[in-house]
């Protein structure tokens, strides 16, 4: 069964929305490309003209900020405490509550 979201900026969507990113019990196989261990995603953005198979998605969650691109499900960029992304700089702590993508990475 699949579900299609609706995701709007500022859109305040009732109740809880409970996602699950385990794997199927059953083929298809799925495989995790983000770093860390945690499925706990604090927030997650995508370009303005991303799709399925193209542009970047912007995930935060405990202790790391990664950029998954989305036309070949690579990571493109991250970050952690430890881990210099792209931007040459690392996160101030791994308490990520949120976060704002401006321009293009």
């Amino acid at each position: 069964m699949s579900h299609d979201f609706n995701f709007t900026e500022g859109g305040y969507i009732p109740g809880n929305l409970n996602f699950d990113f385990s794997p199927p019990p059953t083929p298809p196989t799925s495989y995790s490309i983000l770093k860390g261990i945690s499925n706990n995603f604090v927030a997650i953005w995508a370009d303005l003209d991303a799709g399925l198979n193209n542009g970047k998605m912007y995930i935060g969650s405990q202790g790391y900020f990664q950029v998954v691109k989305l036309d070949d499900q690579t990571i493109y960029d991250w970050y952690s405490v430890s881990q210099k992304g792209r931007g040459n700089e690392t996160l101030d702590n791994n308490d990520i509550v949120d976060i704002n993508v401006t321009g293009g990475i």
